[in-house]
């Protein structure tokens, strides 16, 4: 194998493993922060009498914002 080929690889191993490193403290940042969410979700649903049904992630939006979707059930009155 040549050098400029066994250069190429070995960067390439680099940026596989940078990419790889970002993805894993991605997911365990974002596991992080959706936890706290949900809790203060599920919080809100007890003192209002809701049902927390649903939490999904959708990504980043049009404007580069992290949003999430949630659903919930039950009969909302306002005091």
């Amino acid at each position: 194998m040549s050098n400029v080929r066994k250069d190429s690889v070995s960067i390439y191993d680099s940026k596989l493993a940078s990419v790889n490193s970002w993805k894993k403290q991605y997911m365990l940042d974002s596991s992080i922060m959706d936890a706290q969410v949900i809790a203060a979700i599920n919080m809100s649903c007890d003192e209002l009498a809701l049902q927390f049904k649903e939490y999904k992630p959708l990504g980043l939006s049009s404007q580069h914002v992290w949003t999430r979707m949630l659903k919930v059930e039950g009969l909302f009155t306002v005091f």
